[in-house]
């Protein structure tokens, strides 16, 4: 029987490709887990706190802002009430003028 070597080129490394392989694919993730990473997780963390603190101040100015609203609503009640009383002592005021005449 002859037994026929089957050359698997890249698919079958040398022993040497391989550990260079490996001991360059540890470095690698080494550089990406120490440096990286943390680095992008920062990043990240940073635009999380951005987004709360916007999100924080917009709940802020719209609570003043329904306050100022409540405000507004108030005295534009107390308005229409004078308005109303001034009307009313007008017509009185002219009704007792008319009956005096």
């Amino acid at each position: 029987m002859q037994t026929h070597a089957m050359d698997l080129g890249p698919l079958k490394p040398e022993n040497n490709e391989l550990l260079l392989g490996v001991v360059l694919f540890a470095l690698l993730y080494l550089v990406l887990a120490k440096v990286l990473l943390p680095r992008i997780a920062r990043t990240i963390a940073d635009r999380d706190d951005a987004i709360h603190g916007q999100q924080e101040r917009a709940e802020d100015l719209r609570a003043q802002a329904e306050e100022i609203h409540a405000e507004y609503q108030a005295a534009l009640a107390a308005a229409r009430h004078d308005a109303s009383r001034i009307r009313q002592q007008g017509k009185e005021e002219g009704a007792a003028a008319i009956a005096e005449a």
